[in-house]
């Protein structure tokens, strides 16, 4: 079987229809989640580098000599603005581009896997791509779709009740703090349901009710990276401030509810983070023992959850929340003179499962 990656001269669609999946249709530039056909493949070293440039950046971002720009470990979705702006600036390395080529390498195995199993494209699998890739905007187009796509849901409800399913996006500002933190939520059937319950029987407005532990997980997380720093042996028992987080990105991308005797309601969250910080540190001088400050830069990733519980004795949209979980987190420290990566047992985050014949 020959090696997937990104065909000059030939037909992507298989593979960009798998990376929309796994990339859960989020654009990796701008990481707002975007409609289907608004996505493109990207190449995240360009393939525009030329010898030169290409030199520099595999020297900057610390790649192999053999590192290939066509290969599924450089590729991710991108959205058509991000796309054009990207051909108008410099390529340098930030922290945001790092979190991009450590998850597409994760994910470029699956990828491999699921553009494999699609195979070459047969009659149905070129029939279902060009579903996907229909214009709704087109008026005779979209009154086809409406007209023929409930009988291809009819079929998928065959297969059972998760065959229906479907994602929708929506997107909370929750004021933690002096600031307003946007949190991302993808909902599917049951995520949607139980946002109806909380907002509709309990009483809630959700941009509310994630204040309290939105503000939990920034302390959290920002917790997390200090207590990296003054664990590291290479800073030899350092004082740390705690850090302070210049930028952070929240998405829930699991939302479920549970009723509880006698009509208490338990609504459970869980998702995703990135964030970046920096600290300042005192410790030793490693050559003369002499007492330095030195800044500390960290980006971090991980999972979280949280709970919130509702029951009839409270005001509505009043809800008790008692703690956020942090997980599978994954920290890269850099101070002046070197960088290295701490973390905990990296266990990957919950991705769409791999169907068995060949994604629609």
């Amino acid at each position: 079987m020959s090696e997937v990656q990104y065909k000059e001269d030939g037909d992507n669609r298989v593979l960009r229809h798998v990376l929309c999946l796994l990339w859960e249709q989020q654009c990796h530039s701008c990481r707002e989640f975007k409609s289907y056909l608004d996505l493109q493949i990207d190449h995240i070293v360009p393939k525009t580098a030329g010898k030169e440039e290409l030199s520099r950046l595999k020297e900057e971002l610390d790649l192999q000599a053999d590192y290939n720009v066509h290969a599924l470990y450089n590729l991710a979705p991108i959205c058509g603005t991000c796309n054009k702006t990207k051909g108008n600036r410099n390529f340098t390395a930030t922290f945001l581009l790092k979190m991009t080529m450590t998850k597409s390498m994760r994910l470029a195995p699956k990828v491999a896997r699921q553009v494999s199993k699609f195979g070459d494209p047969s009659k149905l699998g070129n029939a279902l791509l060009e579903a996907t890739e229909v214009d709704l905007e087109d008026t005779e187009t979209r009154e086809t779709f409406e007209q023929f796509a409930p009988a291809v849901i009819q079929r998928l409800a065959e297969l059972g009740e998760d065959g229906v399913d479907f994602f929708t996006f929506r997107t909370e500002e929750v004021e933690v703090g002096d600031r307003l933190q946007r949190i991302k939520l993808r909902l599917n059937e049951r995520a949607r349901r139980t946002i109806v319950i909380l907002e509709e029987i309990a009483g809630g407005q959700l941009a509310e009710a994630l204040i309290t532990p939105s503000s939990a997980l920034l302390k959290e997380i920002s917790s997390h990276s200090t207590y990296e720093f003054e664990a590291s042996e290479q800073m030899g028992a350092p004082d740390v401030e705690s850090v302070d987080l210049n930028w952070s990105e929240i998405t829930v991308d699991r939302v479920d509810f549970e009723s509880l005797h006698p009509a208490n309601i338990d609504f459970a969250f869980s998702g995703r983070f990135e964030a970046a910080g920096s600290t300042t540190i005192a410790r030793d001088n490693m050559l003369d023992g002499a007492l330095e400050y030195v800044q500390g830069d960290t980006t971090i990733t991980g999972r979280f959850e949280f709970n919130l519980s509702w029951s009839p004795g409270n005001q509505a949209g009043q809800f008790e929340f008692d703690d956020v979980v942090i997980e599978d987190w994954e920290a890269d420290l850099s101070i002046e003179g070197g960088s290295y990566q701490q973390c905990n047992e990296i266990v990957d985050p919950e991705l769409p499962e791999e169907p068995d014949s060949p994604p629609a």
